[in-house]
């Protein structure tokens, strides 16, 4: 801990009676030099057999990032089982700011790979129809994306028809041939789930940024199999078969 004063009293209190120390007042000396807080960490490296930070940095590393690429772990589990992986593994814990600093960057990390791999292999062109329906239509009071995202519920004949003229359009982006083998699908749903509900225009990025294409292009292809439209097509196809 940095600044050993940063806790409640009663904890300094019941540390010191523990320590057999009588004055517990003594502990604001431990910040006052920085080498003491250094040797104090030592011994209790030596003492309890515990290793460096530094020693695992690299294989913590890892470990989160793998966490992250194949969960969906909230933002703050990924710290909190690395600090677990850190006690099990007997390291010396570091500054809370330092541990948190890792699994960000672990985490934007990942996210840049799964969106690099999502949008790498869409042409120019689709592209550019990705980024188009973001735009409102004239005539229109949503954008395409917001049409493409809005689940066709009409049980009757009229409501069929929009479920598959709705899939037809969707599978015209080209979703569907994009190799997502190497993307866990927990990630890929996670990528769905903000395109299809989590997307609002006001929090749209810029058209330039690959998470957003990576977003509608998933989005779009999820959508386009929805289970309304899957039953619809589903029927049609037999239909076809048996006529």
């Amino acid at each position: 801990m940095e600044d050993p004063l940063d806790v409640p009293q009663v904890v300094v209190d019941y540390a010191a009676g523990q320590l057999g120390i009588e004055d517990p007042s003594c502990l604001k000396r431990h910040a006052e030099r920085t080498p003491t807080q250094y040797d104090h960490a030592r011994e209790i490296r030596d003492l309890l057999g515990f290793r460096d930070f530094g020693d695992v940095d690299s294989a913590i590393r890892g470990f989160a990032a793998s966490r992250v690429a194949a969960t969906r772990d909230s933002r703050r589990e990924p710290f909190d089982r690395a600090v677990l992986r850190l006690v099990e593994d007997r390291v010396l814990l570091p500054g809370i700011s330092t541990l948190a600093r890792l699994v960000r960057d672990v985490q934007r990390d990942g996210l840049r790979e799964i969106n690099r791999v999502v949008t790498g292999p869409v042409s120019p062109h689709t592209r550019r129809e990705l980024i188009a329906a973001l735009k409102v239509p004239d005539g229109k009071r949503v954008s395409t994306l917001e049409s493409m995202r809005t689940p066709v519920t009409k049980l009757t004949g009229t409501g069929q028809v929009e479920a598959l003229d709705r899939a037809s359009f969707v599978m015209g982006f080209g979703g569907g041939t994009v190799d997502l083998s190497t993307v866990a699908p927990v990630k890929l749903a996670e990528l769905a789930s903000y395109g299809l509900h989590g997307c609002t225009p006001p929090a749209l990025p810029s058209p330039s940024d690959s998470h957003h294409q990576a977003t509608e292009q998933h989005a779009s292809h999820q959508n386009g199999y929805s289970p309304a439209v899957r039953r619809v097509s589903s029927a049609s196809a037999y239909r076809s078969r048996t006529a």
